[in-house]
């Protein structure tokens, strides 16, 4: 399957934009990975609780290598810092900690890259690294709105 790799840019807060990207995907019926660094799992876990009762999103915490119990595997939304092929979930969304050969597997990468030069760096080089591989990434510059 040829992966859809789209890269959303200068974003003035990664989490946030997860966060309003993980709503409109599961909106849609979509299930999905986020795959961020442990602070940043941690952080949007956080998100995703306080947004209030009615804006609830069923999400579960993954640790690496640990076996998924039947009834969790149908949860729509998997917070872990590496993906799985366990995993039944067709859209990846990426704040960073794995490298583009690990994720072009999967059907569609959503790629948050921060303003600061260092995200940026980390960006363009990601977006080369995809380019290697014989895909062609789609640029979403930021703009103040989630549409993908």
């Amino acid at each position: 399957m040829a992966a859809d790799i789209h890269f959303f840019t200068g974003l003035p807060n990664r989490l946030e934009f997860a966060c309003r990207l993980v709503r409109q995907k599961y909106r849609q019926s979509e299930r999905m990975a986020v795959l961020a660094p442990p602070a940043e799992l941690f952080r949007l876990d956080l998100l995703l609780w306080s947004e209030g009762p009615q804006s609830f999103l069923p999400h579960l915490r993954w640790r690496a290598g640990a076996p998924v119990p039947q009834l969790l595997q149908r949860t729509p939304v998997w917070l872990a810092e590496a993906p799985d092929p366990q995993w039944a979930c067709a859209s990846l969304i990426h704040l960073g900690g794995v490298e583009p050969e690990a994720l072009a597997r999967h059907g569609r990468v959503a790629e948050l890259v921060g303003h600061s030069d260092e995200e940026r760096i980390s960006g363009r080089r990601r977006w080369r690294a995809y380019e290697e591989l014989g895909f062609k990434p789609v640029h979403h510059p930021w703009s103040g709105t989630v549409s993908a």
